[in-house]
């Protein structure tokens, strides 16, 4: 980023983005992330997320477990 002064200075050269740039929706990001996160080169990268969005599920199926069984 500081090596591209389009990038750096974003907001002062407009708030419009190059057409050509890829622009991924939320599944085909965590396709891309799983999909990277076993290779060397991106595993410092990646593997944070994979651990992150692990611990979210896990939160998510324990309040689901808690909340289903106060109504029963």
């Amino acid at each position: 980023m500081w090596f591209q002064p389009l990038t750096f200075f974003w907001p002062l050269f407009g708030l419009s983005f190059p057409r050509d740039s890829t622009d991924y929706t939320g599944l085909e990001y965590l396709l891309i992330m799983f999909g990277r996160s076993f290779e060397p080169e991106f595993s410092q990268t990646f593997i944070a997320e994979v651990l992150g969005i692990g611990l979210i599920a896990i939160f998510a199926v324990n309040w689901l477990k808690r909340r289903l069984s106060k109504k029963f």
